[in-house]
């Protein structure tokens, strides 16, 4: 009796371990499933928080920097930039058809990285958490193409550490452009270039008192583009109007698309009969590329002068 007695404990003991031991790995494997789906929680919760963007490209055809703007648009912090990844497709002036992938290395500090490497010259607004890219702030974007740009037809692709992406062509201006305007003369009156030419295909400044003259910092502008509305056709066959800026408080005026001292600016309006009048988008000079002066000009065949009246001159700049 008692030995069938301690045989059962026995069993029912052994079937308690058992039971035991099951269950503390039951118990570890639910904190490990719990451990793993907050993760996944927090990473998923990461991501809907990051939201970037790319403005203000800025490349130069010849030359192997390609420099933007990052914008963190999210809530979430950006600051893992050795996980980034950072592509750029363009047509390089030896190779053709290129793709450069890019490697994080550090500050810029004023000098440019190596090739294959980007760097960050500056965050804005850079006060709280230096160096980390928090919500609302901007990182400008340096980078080093292996050869030179043949073009501006280059395509720029970052993704942040935890797979948020943005992309922009560097030819599309859209919603990535940053652009700025000059209103010469509004469309709320209409003005009357009196006697406008002094001599055929001399140049005439809009204004013999210098009213209508101003100066723009266009360090970040790439392009430029005129706007006019003539009310009239007073103005002859060779009638044009452009633009022209000054970087020696106008000592010399140059065309804002040539950059040649005295000259006319390459594409221009046409002022001899009543339209709506927009030039193609067109580079800037390169050394118009600053704080300048600026002014419209206008040429005509000067027998007298002639005078035609504008509803609105306006000059349009985007980077």
């Amino acid at each position: 009796m008692g030995l069938s007695v301690a045989i059962a404990g026995g069993i029912v003991l052994s079937v308690l371990m058992l039971v035991l031991m099951t269950m503390a790995g039951f118990v570890g494997n639910m904190f490990t499933i719990g451990d793993v789906s907050k993760q996944v929680s927090d990473h998923d919760n990461a991501i809907s928080k990051t939201d970037i963007s790319i403005s203000r490209v800025e490349a130069l055809v010849g030359s192997s920097l390609l420099n933007f703007t990052l914008n963190n648009d999210g809530s979430e912090k950006l600051w893992n930039y050795d996980d980034f990844n950072l592509f750029i497709e363009y047509n390089g002036d030896t190779s053709g058809k290129l793709v450069n992938e890019f490697s994080y290395s550090g500050d810029c500090l004023g000098i440019a990285p190596s090739v294959g490497n980007w760097c960050i010259e500056s965050i804005t607004g850079d006060f709280m958490d230096p160096g980390l890219l928090n919500s609302g702030e901007r990182a400008y974007i340096w980078t080093q193409l292996s050869e030179n740009l043949l073009d501006k037809n280059a395509f720029i692709s970052i993704a942040t550490d935890n797979g948020e992406t943005a992309s922009v062509p560097t030819t599309t201006c859209g919603n990535f452009c940053y652009q700025m305007i000059w209103n010469v003369v509004t469309s709320s009156f209409t003005l009357n270039w009196n006697n406008m030419g002094s001599g055929a295909g001399i140049v005439d400044e809009l204004d013999d008192n210098s009213f209508y003259r101003t100066t723009l910092d266009l360090i970040d502008m790439k392009e430029w583009r005129l706007i006019s509305i003539q009310a009239d056709g007073d103005g002859t066959a060779i009638c044009e109007l452009g633009v022209q800026y000054s970087t020696d408080n106008f000592a010399t005026w140059r065309g804002l698309d040539n950059g040649i001292a005295g000259s006319f600016s390459t594409v221009s309006n046409q002022c001899d009969v009543a339209s709506h009048d927009v030039t193609p988008w067109t580079s800037l000079n390169a050394t118009a590329q600053a704080d300048v002066w600026l002014r419209v000009v206008g040429i005509d065949n000067g027998a007298g002068g002639t005078d035609p009246d504008f509803g609105l001159i306006q000059v349009q700049f985007r980077s």
